[in-house]
């Protein structure tokens, strides 16, 4: 019940659907919770359409996408509306291996193809698993044998028939899909802790050394690279480059933005997002890390940086075509005149995608009140059967409304979030600091 949405509501403007919207949750909440425990993790639930706006959130029909195939979803990293089941319940969960430590973390989010489910653990073991049912096909480690020290990250796409792995390790592997042998290996310009992007033939790999290469995908020979400003400091993890096979758009640790010749590697515009508050004692907002990955949608690049800027790129011109000033690590999420996402301060934002200007506010809450709770990240969101989804670092789920960013319903998955989640085939996966994989539909 609670997670219900009149799919009405799906091109209703946030003014006029707030009152339907309540009344759904205050019968919602009179008949039925959903399971888990509930956290106080939230204002009070006032979110709230900014001053003066008007103009109505609208959403275009969801559709089903068949696979999840790279960090992002796909080359462009732009999934739109996507097709989940109303009242989705849990199908399956399994153990795929070693969870996070002080010293190893998990980085890649699963992906989705043909019916299987493909996930790296923290301590580079990639397994798959049949999406039906998460039952176990192969599991392989991908580490390098001689490394002594306790290397972990990296990321996977999947495309032509291959899996591809980038590993913390600083290698790149092409993998058979049904079995995990490896077609071949490469070397790669430093460690991966993102994702890897592939788009007509080709892969293109970000390292944490602010480097990225570009690769042919049948034989792994290098194509060519690029290198940006080396950074000291950065957030564990890193972004993954955005492609329309033509440009390939890379953010590095720096704050730098490039758009790059998909051929060559050559330079066709560059920016850099400068942090905001550099003197504020937050060392957090101080890095200019851009770990969101790069969006692109319809002639804008849109780009979140970890220094506090969202800025929203004229890609013909390489200038920015807005500019909002609060940012974070979580990708947004776009829809057809409306740009979804949250901050590092827990703010969940909806903004016009033509102006940049803010439509609603919620406050999702980020560092707790209450003595020996962390701080809690949010991951997300994915707009699914007219709601945004966000998970967190505390194993919450939840709904919004994307019209007005009203609360619709939260439940617990029992562990926290390492990346965000992922939605194909109207199945929504989940991947927990405890190396548990989650399946709901």
């Amino acid at each position: 019940m609670v997670w219900r949405l009149n799919s009405h509501l799906k091109r209703i403007g946030a003014l006029g659907g707030m009152a339907l919207v309540s009344l759904l949750l205050a019968s919602c909440d009179q008949e039925e919770r959903l399971p888990g425990t509930r956290l106080a993790v939230f204002a009070a639930d006032d979110s709230l359409l900014v001053q003066g706006q008007t103009e109505p959130v609208a959403l275009s029909a969801p559709y089903v996408n068949a696979d999840w195939s790279m960090q992002g979803g796909s080359n462009s990293h732009a999934m739109y509306h996507l097709a989940l089941a109303d009242a989705p319940a849990k199908a399956w969960g399994v153990d795929i291996g070693v969870q996070e430590n002080a010293q190893q973390k998990i980085t890649a989010q699963p992906i989705v193809a043909n019916n299987f489910v493909y996930a790296m653990d923290a301590n580079l073991n990639v397994s798959a698993r049949r999406l039906t049912d998460g039952e176990l096909v192969w599991r392989v480690n991908v580490g390098d044998a001689d490394e002594t020290s306790n290397t972990f990250g990296g990321g996977m796409a999947f495309g032509d028939g291959r899996l591809y792995v980038a590993t913390g390790d600083s290698e790149l592997f092409a993998m058979n899909p049904a079995t995990g042998q490896a077609v071949w290996r490469a070397r790669l310009l430093g460690p991966a802790r993102g994702g890897v992007t592939f788009f007509q033939g080709r892969l293109y790999i970000q390292t944490l050394n602010n480097k990225t290469e570009a690769f042919h995908a049948d034989t792994g020979r290098s194509i060519w690279q690029h290198q940006g400003i080396e950074e000291v400091t950065s957030i564990v993890g890193s972004s993954a480059p955005a492609t329309d096979g033509q440009v390939v758009y890379v953010t590095y640790s720096s704050g730098e933005v490039y758009a790059l010749i998909a051929e060559t590697g050559g330079v066709i515009w560059t920016d850099i997002i400068s942090p905001l508050g550099a003197f504020s004692g937050r060392l957090q907002q101080e890095i200019s890390d851009i770990q969101a990955l790069p969006v692109i949608d319809r002639g804008l690049l849109i780009v979140t940086s970890n220094g506090g800027r969202t800025v929203g790129y004229d890609i013909q011109r390489g200038l920015p075509a807005w500019e909002y000033t609060a940012g974070g690590t979580q990708t947004p999420a776009v829809s057809t005149e409306h740009i979804f996402l949250v901050t590092n301060d827990g703010t969940a934002v909806a903004l016009q995608r033509s102006t940049g200007r803010a439509v609603w506010v919620k406050d999702l809450g980020s560092n707790a009140t209450r003595s020996g709770v962390k701080k809690i990240e949010w991951f997300g969101p994915i707009i699914a059967s007219n709601r945004l989804l966000f998970g967190s670092s505390l194993g919450h789920l939840i709904a919004l409304s994307p019209f007005d960013g009203r609360l619709l319903g939260e439940i617990s998955l029992g562990s926290g979030l390492s990346v965000p989640p992922v939605v194909a085939n109207q199945n929504m996966i989940f991947l927990t600091q405890s190396a548990r994989l989650l399946n709901y539909r």
